[in-house]
């Protein structure tokens, strides 16, 4: 390997690992092709508003966390970091919805990281990492589910543990639609799916 690349690589290391700055799930290390542009690193990647408390409305609550587990689902491949919050697992599990759920995800990592659920448009399965999300989907996107429209909770503050809660989404077709982190969906593979019937 060559000794600019290594170095490269051992600060990128060194920064994620010391600062653990979720910023570095969008950068890459490595020679840059010839004629293509270097991908740059996203922008404020601050939290946005956090909710201390779920909406009266709220019918189904997915919790997200580095903490959640990754496991391998026999239909929709790895999942990782969300699961259903009533049951209170520690291992990720798909999101079953029914059309007549508002959901809303909660950050609850105990160690103040930020995370995030973003849909992936039009998506029939995840989409191949490196994926480059959209920079406005580090802020609250949306208030319906759906894979012809734009969703994200925005960069959801974990507040130690505590949670906080993001905007209360609508469900109103049936269908599988796939999210990840923003942050750690290229890193860490962050993502999950929920599965809405009637």
């Amino acid at each position: 390997m060559p000794q600019e690349l290594y170095t490269q690589r051992l600060l990128f290391a060194a920064i994620c690992t010391v600062a653990m700055v979720s910023g570095c799930a969008h950068l890459q290390v490595g020679p840059s092709p010839p004629a293509s542009p270097t991908p740059t690193a996203t922008a404020t990647n601050s939290p946005g508003i956090c909710n201390t408390t779920q909406a009266p409305n709220t019918t189904l609550v997915t919790a997200m966390s580095s903490s959640i587990t990754a496991t391998t689902d026999p239909t929709y491949g790895t999942i990782n970091g969300y699961t259903d919050a009533a049951g209170g697992s520690q291992t990720a599990s798909v999101i079953n919805a029914k059309t007549t759920d508002v959901i809303q995800f909660v950050n609850v990592d105990s160690n103040s990281i930020n995370h995030s659920a973003v849909g992936f448009p039009n998506a029939k399965a995840f989409p191949s990492v490196p994926y480059t999300f959209q920079s406005a989907s580090q802020t609250p996107q949306g208030t319906a589910i759906s894979t012809s429209q734009t969703w994200s909770t925005g960069l959801i503050a974990s507040q130690g543990g505590s949670g906080c809660y993001s905007q209360a989404f609508t469900v109103p077709s049936t269908g599988t639609y796939y999210f990840g982190d923003y942050n750690y969906y290229n890193l860490t593979n962050m993502r999950d799916v929920i599965v809405v019937t009637q």
